[in-house]
């Protein structure tokens, strides 16, 4: 029986990825890092802490490339404080759908292929309200995986919400 993967996020990091999306107001991507642990045995993915895109990040209408050197140092104060690990991205889509980009998979992929130790990795696309205002974006959650050998690729999911405490 393959395992069923569930995302738990508190409250106040969910408004805070909200909160930075806003920033898309001005029709460019923005997005950051998600550090936490997981999947655990039962397959859950929990987030603990989420990244801003970063001084020096790249935005586009299209593309959206974090601050390497900030990520990298909000990764370290959160292994410090409680051993949390990167384990995703968010990302805002301006224009396009709550799907992962043909480029959004080729990048994921390479990071699933260059960290064998990463078992999935966490995408939040973030999209305008319907009445294309940012003050309430939906969020889409995806969950992707190398496929196995027999079945080449890469696999992308739709995350469950953990309904637990």
């Amino acid at each position: 029986m393959e395992l069923t993967y569930n995302v738990r996020i508190a409250a106040p990091l969910r408004e805070r990825i909200r909160l930075l999306a806003r920033a898309s107001h001005d029709g460019r991507e923005t997005g950051g890092i998600l550090l936490g642990h997981g999947p655990d045995r039962e397959g859950l993915i929990e987030i603990a802490h989420v990244g801003d895109p970063g001084p020096r990040a790249e935005r586009r209408s299209d593309f959206f490339l974090r601050d390497l050197h900030h990520s990298r140092r909000l990764a370290a104060q959160a292994w410090l404080a409680d051993g949390s690990d990167w384990i995703g991205e968010w990302h805002t889509h301006p224009t396009g759908g709550p799907r992962p980009s043909l480029r959004d998979l080729r990048t994921y992929t390479r990071i699933l292929t260059a960290t064998p130790a990463l078992e999935v990795f966490l995408a939040l696309i973030l999209t305008p309200a319907f009445d294309g205002c940012w003050s309430a974006p939906r969020t889409s959650q995806w969950l992707i995986r190398v496929a196995a050998p027999e079945e080449e690729g890469t696999r992308v999911e739709a995350a469950r919400p953990d309904r637990g405490g």
